[in-house]
């Protein structure tokens, strides 16, 4: 399944696919194993991010999925058994390993790549998610064009990203550089999103999630479990009081008939 869409795999060194993504080596973070946190608040935003991803992506029978930037695979989790087939990359080599120990069968595969330069036939993907990546990246605009390529005609784009950030500083134990705490080097609004696509995507829906009170209620375990569509609906009533932090965006590629037509 994997050789056809795979154009060609990496062919630079870890150290100078890193170098592509993130500028200054100081600004990267150590992230915790996302399958191996403990902490019931932290686990919960987890599950509900990527429960909302996989509703907002629409991703089902018959589409071939990419995950831009999948980590340790932990949303891409939510979608194998929802579509054909799943493909994670990611420029981390220890995080690849993560996710492959964590999912394995024939509906899934990672491969390690950069995000500027996908490793894949144009016109190939029915879906893709681009999530929490693009303010990490030195050239966000170079992974949207990528994205383009290789998504077809009436592909749907899901783009995840903190809403309207203040990027906090600290200041780095061994240079004393100001340096972004997460590495986060942008800041996004919703016309900052729209920019970066071509004139033929048509924005779908865009949520911003998780109301931070509706966060801290739905993680005690009496109300963990609370179904999906009734989380959103009561995240959606308080964010006209208080927007979520975090802000996912879907996006229809339009296909060559229906620019045509609009």
């Amino acid at each position: 399944m994997k050789s056809k869409f795979i154009l060609n795999s990496w062919g630079g060194s870890l150290g100078s696919m890193k170098e592509a993504v993130v500028k200054n080596t100081e600004n990267r973070v150590v992230w915790e194993n996302i399958w191996q946190i403990r902490s019931r608040f932290v686990k919960h935003a987890h599950k509900i991010r990527a429960e909302v991803t996989a509703h907002v992506s629409q991703a089902g029978p018959g589409d071939l999925v990419l995950d831009v930037g999948c980590r340790e695979g932990y949303i891409t989790s939510f979608l194998v058994d929802k579509c054909d087939f799943v493909v994670g990359l990611d420029i981390s080599r220890e995080f690849l390993k993560i996710a492959k120990s964590k999912l394995r069968g024939s509906k899934i595969d990672f491969c390690q790549g950069d995000a500027t330069k996908l490793p894949f036939k144009s016109l190939c993907f029915d879906k893709i998610m681009v999530l929490e990546l693009l303010e990490h990246l030195t050239d966000p605009r170079a992974c949207v064009k990528e994205v383009d390529r290789c998504a077809g005609n009436d592909a749907i784009l899901t783009l995840s990203l903190p809403w309207k950030e203040k990027i906090p500083y600290v200041k780095h134990k061994h240079s004393g550089r100001l340096v972004p705490r997460w590495g986060h080097l942008h800041s996004f609004s919703e016309k900052d999103v729209v920019s970066f696509l071509p004139s033929y995507y048509e924005l779908v829906t865009k949520k911003n999630l998780p109301n931070f009170y509706l966060h801290v209620i739905t993680s005690l375990p009496i109300l963990n479990h609370l179904p999906l569509k009734t989380w959103l609906a009561i995240n959606n009533a308080l964010g006209k009081i208080n927007k979520g932090y975090w802000a996912i965006y879907k996006f229809k590629k339009l296909g060559s008939k229906s620019r045509a037509a609009k």
